[in-house]
């Protein structure tokens, strides 16, 4: 699983970004870190109107949603109370927990009042690019997905869905990006995937 976070050729892409990275003296990851930063900030905290909403999965803790995904399922709910459509829970089980991401997701979708008829789960992915590919087909009526994540982790997943391809509009689940020392360490290492993954998307044009 490790090695297709990025798609088929993720050990090999991660040693080349390792190198790049050691090579430019942490430049190049310093450049996807501006990268990340810069797209985080430009992204909408709001939509007017969307076809589906598409919510990406997040381990759990113990069978339970951390802050972060709390945040996910607080903003769709927001946005589904102005617009209701289509909700997509995505996630399968991770790690040692016993339930899937988007069980809980919808468990909690469902308890605040949103339609049982809106809502549909995804159970089978374990990571973020799982996540899109497994949706696709379940979304192939819907000309464009309003992608709801933490702002740390959308430039990541519009890179993916671009790819793929799928027809994004992304939105963020804080009002604005805020930087501290504490959240410092999730940005580097959402900066190093992006890195990985850039390498990994060169690999699969040259080579594919």
């Amino acid at each position: 699983m490790f090695n297709h976070r990025v798609g088929d050729y993720g050990l090999t892409a991660l040693i080349l970004t390792l190198l790049l990275i050691m090579l430019t003296a942490g430049f190049s990851l310093l450049c996807s870190l501006v990268w990340t930063l810069v797209v985080a900030a430009r992204l909408p905290s709001w939509v007017d109107k969307a076809e589906a909403y598409v919510v990406p999965g997040k381990q759990l803790i113990n069978d339970l949603p951390d802050q972060e995904f709390m945040r996910r399922l607080e903003k769709v709910k927001q946005l589904c109370h102005q617009c209701p459509v289509a909700i997509y829970a995505l996630g399968g089980r991770t790690y040692n927990n016993t339930r899937t991401e988007a069980a809980v997701a919808g468990e909690i979708l469902l308890e605040s009042g949103v339609d049982k008829e809106a809502v549909f789960l995804e159970q089978i992915s374990r990571h973020t690019l799982e996540n899109l590919q497994c949706i696709q087909p379940m979304v192939e009526h819907c000309s464009e997905l309003t992608l709801i994540s933490n702002r740390y982790h959308l430039p990541r997943l519009i890179a993916m869905a671009n790819a793929i391809p799928l027809s994004v509009v992304a939105v963020a689940a804080e009002e604005h990006l805020a930087l501290s020392p504490d959240s410092l360490t999730r940005w580097i290492k959402e900066a190093f995937y992006n890195h990985w993954y850039g390498v990994a998307r060169v690999l699969a044009k040259v080579l594919g």
